[in-house]
């Protein structure tokens, strides 16, 4: 079973031990604590850029460049990003992603600030359309 606990200062100060099977996400630090990551387990939410899915395993892209593989789907990341962020958006069955890190907006694709061109699901382009709008009027 999966808990959803907040993380605090001192957690991530004392490197908590986590079993693989949890993630922990933090609204009032803006972190994703995570076990299994081949870099970092904490991950600033505002720098991460996009999640690919392959299967059950997912690619997380940061701002930096960096790449990692998890082995979640991208539905779990999904579910416990909509807890800590408002800024992340599934645009296709394999992508989620930041918002804050769209460079342009296309009708069929959205461009990354890396240059990555998502492709946006015909069933999602007018949620994506909309929430782009609101999220993106938010956070200016």
């Amino acid at each position: 079973m999966i808990r959803f606990i907040p993380i605090y200062q001192h957690h991530i100060m004392t490197g908590l031990s986590i079993p693989h099977e949890q993630v922990f996400c933090s609204r009032q630090f803006h972190r994703l604590l995570l076990k299994g990551t081949l870099f970092s387990p904490h991950i600033v939410l505002a720098n991460l850029m996009y999640i690919t899915g392959n299967g059950n395993y997912s690619h997380l892209v940061m701002a930096n460049g960096q790449k990692d593989l998890c082995s979640r789907a991208v539905s779990f990341y999904e579910e416990h990003l909509s807890k800590c962020s408002d800024s992340f958006l599934r645009v296709h069955k394999q992508c989620l992603i930041n918002v804050l890190h769209v460079k342009k907006c296309t009708s069929n694709q959205l461009i990354m600030i890396d240059g990555y061109a998502v492709p946006i699901a015909r069933r999602r382009k007018k949620e994506v359309k909309l929430r782009m709008k609101m999220l993106l009027q938010k956070n200016r």
